[in-house]
């Protein structure tokens, strides 16, 4: 039988014999969590085959269901500590960095504006699709970096732009459907920046990798008791302490570049500030 769906508090679904439709002009069917509106339509046919077997005309059901909201951000501190070590490193503030130089332009210009600066029209519908309004924020940020990596195919720079270092905006990334370690990096800050995690509390990092001998791009948040990373090798949310393979070259964030150095004895060994330029994430050392 046909019915209405009232979902608290404005939106009305109505089921007919042609499937679901909407009433009202201004619903936006994304807003709707897709595993309660399954549920909910699950339960609206067996309520239908049961009013339909008793002869009951126009039984109307009701539902509500929980509107997205966007995450918990609390537990994220709103600007990373300069004095707080990354991968047991210390950073070292540092003037522009030629790779990825365009990306660091929006990055800085996200972090004062907007985050329109660097997630609009694709990137933006990708943020709106991977929001779980409610939940912690370790939470939000392990599904965006897990379907992400799910999303987007893994290319070297070479095979994607016959070039050793191409560093892509988001939506130059959803485009192609894939990239390379970087790639997969700014388009996560991006989409996180978008559900409003703080941009100055996130900062692209390139490490080597000592165990697989590559030099490497992640993306790193300051929470307020850890620093994780989110790396396109691994679904998993992981903290800096435990990638004890990576060892940090520079980083670039919304309110600085870093280089990073090491204390220790009398001497602090920092980055080989002539091979920055030289340094191409996804290639080998």
């Amino acid at each position: 039988m046909p019915g209405a769906v009232e979902i608290d508090p404005t939106i009305t679904l109505r089921f007919t014999m042609r499937g679901l439709e909407m009433l009202g002009d201004d619903v936006q069917i994304h807003a709707l969590q897709a595993a309660s509106l399954k549920d909910l339509v699950l339960s609206a046919r067996q309520t239908s085959a049961r009013t339909e077997a008793h002869h009951y005309a126009d039984q109307i059901i009701t539902a509500a269901i929980p509107s997205s909201e966007a995450p918990k951000t609390d537990e994220v501190r709103p600007a990373l500590l300069a004095s707080q070590p990354l991968f047991g490193a210390h950073r070292i503030r540092f003037g522009k960095i030629r790779s990825g130089a365009r990306i660091s332009t929006l990055i800085r210009k996200a972090a004062t504006s907007g985050s329109e600066a660097v997630c609009i029209n694709e990137c933006a519908r990708l943020a709106d699709r991977l929001a779980i309004g409610g939940s912690n924020i370790s939470r939000q940020l392990q599904y965006v970096s897990a379907s992400i990596n799910q999303k987007i195919a893994y290319r070297t720079d070479e095979q994607n732009h016959g070039t050793v270092d191409q560093w892509s905006t988001p939506n130059e990334t959803l485009g192609r459907g894939s990239g390379d370690c970087e790639d997969y990096a700014i388009l996560k800050m991006a989409v996180l920046a978008h559900l409003g995690v703080p941009m100055n509390a996130m900062e692209i990092v390139v490490v080597k990798d000592t165990r697989r001998r590559l030099f490497h791009a992640v993306l790193s948040v300051a929470l307020k008791d850890r620093t994780v990373i989110l790396d396109n090798m691994t679904d998993e949310l992981e903290n800096d302490t435990a990638k004890r393979d990576y060892a940090p070259l520079f980083s670039l964030s919304g309110t600085a570049n870093y280089i990073f150095g090491y204390k220790g004895g009398d001497q602090n060994l920092t980055a080989s500030l002539g091979n920055i330029a030289a340094i191409a994430p996804g290639a080998g050392f």
